[in-house]
């Protein structure tokens, strides 16, 4: 995690893989560098290999405390159609977008400053 310009940038390791307990203790560790305050977020999850289902409704519900945007990047075309279509079929509670383009991401979350 790092804070730049006003953006929180974080980057998922290589061959994360993600169920609802590594999850949560993401955000708890999210949570803790924050200290309560409220940041657009760019998130890179071209490392994540997998994801379960408990982990993605996680993320996306309780999970977006303190977060006003979310770019979620990832070089991999097919993960970013994906994400697409499930925020379509299961929006969430703020602006969120998938980007196969980083500077596309950045863009997306620059007026949430």
């Amino acid at each position: 995690m790092e804070l730049r310009e006003g953006i929180l940038f974080f980057t998922f390791k290589s061959n994360t893989v993600l169920d609802q307990e590594s999850a949560k203790t993401i955000v708890k560790e999210r949570l803790l560098f924050q200290e309560r305050k409220v940041y657009p977020v760019f998130c890179n999850i071209s490392g994540v290999q997998s994801l379960d289902n408990s982990a993605l409704k996680f993320l996306f519900h309780e999970g977006i405390v303190y977060i006003k945007a979310l770019s979620l990047f990832s070089d991999i075309p097919l993960a970013a159609r994906i994400g697409e279509f499930y925020l379509r079929t299961n929006p969430i509670a703020i602006p969120c977008r998938f980007f196969t383009n980083r500077m596309h991401a950045i863009t997306f979350l620059k007026p949430y400053k």
